[in-house]
């Protein structure tokens, strides 16, 4: 807005509502603003916390796990492993139990 604006609406609102009432009103639309910029930067605020939350905790697991980045392979040759060991332990029937069983 340019000043010549600011002084229209001013003219335009000391005719409307008279010099008495302009204080009160002025002083009350003063308050109403400051309320709302207040509102506006506490939603502001907590909006930032809770997108920079989650970006920290991923940004905090990627630091602990650059393996995982810088050397893939090592993570597959692992899982390989730790299949290998699973398989090898697996508890296997033995045969002749069941077929006693059945008889």
């Amino acid at each position: 807005m340019s000043l010549t604006e600011i002084i229209l609406i001013l003219v335009v609102a000391l005719v409307v509502f008279g010099p008495d009432d302009l204080p009160v009103i002025a002083r009350t639309l003063g308050k109403i603003f400051f309320q709302a910029r207040k509102y506006i930067n506490e939603i502001s605020k907590e909006f930032q916390e809770t997108v920079e939350i989650p970006a920290q905790v991923i940004n905090d697991s990627l630091k602990t796990t650059p393996d995982i980045v810088d050397n893939p392979e090592s993570i597959a040759e692992q899982k390989d492993t730790e299949l290998l060991v699973y398989e090898t332990n697996e508890i296997k029937p033995n045969i002749g139990q069941v077929n006693k069983e059945h008889k």
